[in-house]
């Protein structure tokens, strides 16, 4: 699969972010292992700060790496023609959602246009891979069943808290408007919960916060009362997906990109606690506050992902507990 990316060209937009500095990884890792030739145009307000994050990298002499100035609105004029792009330039920001619902609202819609409207992107009819969201199904139906790739669950729009969820909701039209005006060709990835290296453990995901806690307090502490069920893909096999998305033909139906084992947020956190110990050899106590929360969501926020799996030919490699142990090893280093 591979080698259909040899001398082909990737604008990327997000890179900085999560999601994207592991697709950097994955990319350098993928050029290296089948000997092809990658190029790479990075999307960046900062070039200097994007330099400094793909030094971290030691990317391969077989991926070429140029930064494009430019931010949401501007004018994208990538260098050379688009083979591919993955779109990632959108904030997961729970503060921002509940805050400023109209900006987070509109973030993910002129993101989404700012792709679509340029022409310099679409002039080589692109296969664009655009990272949404589970959070599209506003909150889930209240079931205890994993959220179908073929469901048609949407946010309550008078909830508060749907704006990015409707964002991601009409981002995902305009891509689907684009591809009837002939202009490239989508990929919706809705994407739910990660684990393992580069996740943020100063944010509102779960995981990373629970490590944060063992790290620096040998005490985890749950807000909620713990109920909660999820599920973690590791983020290495995440960006094995989302590339894998692109090598092959462009599926009819959004993806789902995730791990279908689920676990309960208590079970996470002693779950974290069992690994922070065997790694460290210093206990760690969990802490059960049992607060309700303005930027809580779903109560079962699992994915179905048959359809997804069978289409791209890929599974869950990871397991959670190794996930985790990385996670550690990486922010006691």
């Amino acid at each position: 699969m591979a080698k259909v990316f040899n001398e082909k060209s990737f604008l990327i937009t997000g890179a900085s972010g999560f999601v994207g500095q592991q697709l950097l990884k994955a990319l350098n890792e993928v050029a290296h292992s089948a000997d092809i030739r990658l190029h790479l145009e990075l999307v960046t307000r900062d070039a200097s700060s994007m330099a400094k994050v793909v030094t971290l990298l030691e990317v391969s002499h077989n991926v070429s790496i140029s930064y494009l100035p430019g931010e949401i609105g501007t004018s994208l004029k990538p260098s050379r023609a688009v083979d591919y792009v993955f779109h990632l330039a959108t904030p997961a920001s729970a503060v921002l959602n509940r805050s400023k619902p109209r900006e987070m609202l509109m973030l993910n819609i002129e993101a989404a246009k700012w792709i679509c409207d340029s022409p310099h992107v679409t002039a080589s009819h692109p296969k664009v891979l655009f990272a949404s969201s589970g959070a599209v199904y506003g909150g889930g139906d209240g079931s205890e069943e994993n959220i179908s790739e073929n469901s048609l669950i949407a946010p309550e729009t008078s909830r508060p808290g749907m704006a990015y969820a409707e964002g991601k909701r009409v981002a995902e039209m305009l891509f689907y408007e684009a591809q009837r005006d002939d202009l490239l060709t989508p990929i919706i990835a809705r994407l739910f919960s990660f684990s393992g290296p580069g996740l943020p453990i100063d944010r509102h995901f779960a995981i990373g916060n629970f490590v944060r806690d063992a790290i620096l307090n040998q005490r985890i502490v749950i807000r909620g009362d713990g109920n909660s069920i999820r599920s973690y893909l590791d983020s290495r096999d995440m960006a094995h997906w989302l590339i894998k998305a692109l090598g092959v033909d462009a599926p009819t139906f959004a993806l789902h990109v995730g791990s279908e084992i689920a676990i309960s947020i208590l079970e996470l956190a002693y779950l974290v606690a069992a690994r922070y110990q065997a790694l460290t050899d210093s206990s760690c106590s969990v802490v059960i506050k049992g607060e309700n929360s303005v930027l809580d969501g779903f109560d079962h926020y699992v994915p179905s992902t048959e359809k997804t799996r069978e289409h791209l030919g890929v599974d869950s490699i990871i397991p959670i507990s190794d996930s985790i142990d990385e996670m550690i090893r990486t922010e006691i280093q």
